[in-house]
């Protein structure tokens, strides 16, 4: 695997670890990449440093999701479809919606 962009976005990281695109983009990569536990832990960061990072909401569910945590996956795509909504985002807060009725169908 190429890790390249990762050791990029690492050390972007170092130098402005507040920018929540970069942690999102880390976010990102280790789920392409398949590192799970990496992926959890950027998760929880993202979610703690910058709660109104409304795309965060979509990709966490659909990797929840994947990772079978289906009342996880709902949360976040519940709580992201909320944040949307406050933030007057209807695309996205459709997209939230359309992911949550195909969890409960």
């Amino acid at each position: 695997m190429n890790s390249e962009r990762l050791d990029r976005l690492t050390d972007l990281l170092r130098e402005r670890g507040d920018d929540p695109f970069l942690r999102y983009a880390q976010l990102l990569e280790f789920i392409r990449m398949e590192r799970t536990e990496d992926a959890h832990t950027a998760l929880d960061a993202m979610l703690l440093l910058f709660p109104e990072y409304l795309g965060t909401f979509y990709t966490a569910g659909r990797f929840l999701q994947a990772q079978q945590q289906p009342e996880k996956a709902a949360d976040l795509y519940r709580r992201g479809l909320a944040l949307a909504r406050r933030q007057g985002e209807h695309k996205t807060a459709a997209e939230l919606q359309s992911a949550l009725d195909l969890m409960e169908s």
